[in-house]
């Protein structure tokens, strides 16, 4: 799926406005797009579910000196709430950065912001310290990978149709 920034702003604008109003501050999709372009430039990577031809999620990246690597917004989009999005998000990550992935890894959230600070806790961060209004987190890459790596596990059901060989392939779900 191409990368589009403006569905990025628009994915920030839905679930960052309301945060950040509750921190009496107001969310300017100009500023968020010039920082996001920013990013891009120095060398910021994302990672982008779509459905049905739209991003309904992202994840962006960032590796910066010293084998840091900070991961910048996590958004899904409100309608796509449910878990499998999510899910669908957290194991590309897990596929994508294991063999890239520095020992230091840092975010950090709005202290507003429950629901990513519920996952930040969920995929094995520590709080650091706080800046603002924000809570900074690190973790390192194994224990991120070994949280990410359950993303994209699946089972595999047995009772699956037969091949044209015969053979029964498993489905994974």
């Amino acid at each position: 799926m191409s990368l589009d920034i403006n569905e990025l702003v628009e994915l920030d604008r839905l679930n960052m406005a309301p945060i950040i109003e509750q921190a009496d501050g107001r969310f300017d999709p100009e500023f968020r797009r010039s920082k996001m372009l920013l990013e891009q430039e120095k060398g910021a990577e994302f990672i982008v579910i779509g459905r049905g031809g739209v991003i309904v999620a992202y994840l962006e990246y960032l590796q910066e000196f010293d084998g840091i690597l900070s991961v910048l917004p996590i958004q899904i989009h409100p309608s796509h709430q449910n878990g499998f999005v999510l899910r669908d998000l957290l194991g590309e990550a897990g596929r994508r950065l294991p063999a890239r992935v520095p020992v230091d890894i840092r975010s950090s959230v709005h202290a507003t912001n429950r629901t990513s600070l519920s996952l930040h806790v969920r995929l094995g961060f520590v709080e650091t310290g706080k800046s603002a209004d924000r809570i900074l987190f690190r973790t390192d890459s194994a224990r991120l990978s070994d949280r990410l790596n359950r993303f994209h596990r699946k089972k595999v059901i047995a009772s699956d149709p037969q091949d044209k060989d015969g053979s029964v392939k498993p489905r994974r779900v």
